[in-house]
């Protein structure tokens, strides 16, 4: 279909332990910040680079891991991504679990489980002001987002769906 209908997917795999992006961790919570979020994009500057690429038409998508590094890019990259569609995740940060990022403060690094079972609530402002915050220097639109979640997850709690 990519060759039939003109268009071009880059698909990154997890090679770690787990099959998990790095979404939990002040690196990859941070534009350029070294981890996965970074050699993801370095994959899609890459590409950029090696084909007419519309920057205007550059999406990204994710299922389960890939949710939360979708939302990743979309809150770190801004001007990159025009939109994303989710998965079953749960929101920017939601997963950050080192020293003053984890909102239980009981999880070690790579996993939170108060995040998961969906008990961090906050409002849309307070999302929206993290997900702002992922670049804070950038003043443009900011990317379009589409939300799936199946409410027979039990990995990620369907409560997530309304963060």
């Amino acid at each position: 279909y990519a060759n039939t209908y003109g268009f071009i997917i880059l698909f990154p795999e997890v090679t770690r332990s787990g099959k998990c992006w790095d979404v939990s961790t002040s690196k990859s919570l941070t534009r350029n910040g070294g981890s996965d979020s970074t050699i993801i994009m370095t994959m899609v500057a890459n590409m950029k680079t090696r084909h007419n690429i519309d920057s205007y038409r550059i999406f990204v998508a994710g299922l389960s891991s890939g949710v939360m590094m979708t939302n990743v890019l979309l809150a770190e990259y801004p001007d990159v991504f025009k939109a994303g569609s989710v998965f079953m995740g749960v929101p920017y940060t939601c997963l950050a679990t080192e020293s003053g990022g984890n909102p239980s403060g009981t999880q070690a690094a790579g996993w939170n489980s108060a995040c998961s079972s969906g008990t961090v609530i906050k409002t849309a402002q307070q999302w929206g002001d993290i997900a702002r915050a992922g670049d804070p220097g950038f003043s443009g639109t900011r990317p379009l987002v589409q939300l799936w979640h199946g409410a027979l997850d039990t990995t990620l709690n369907y409560a997530n769906f309304a963060e």
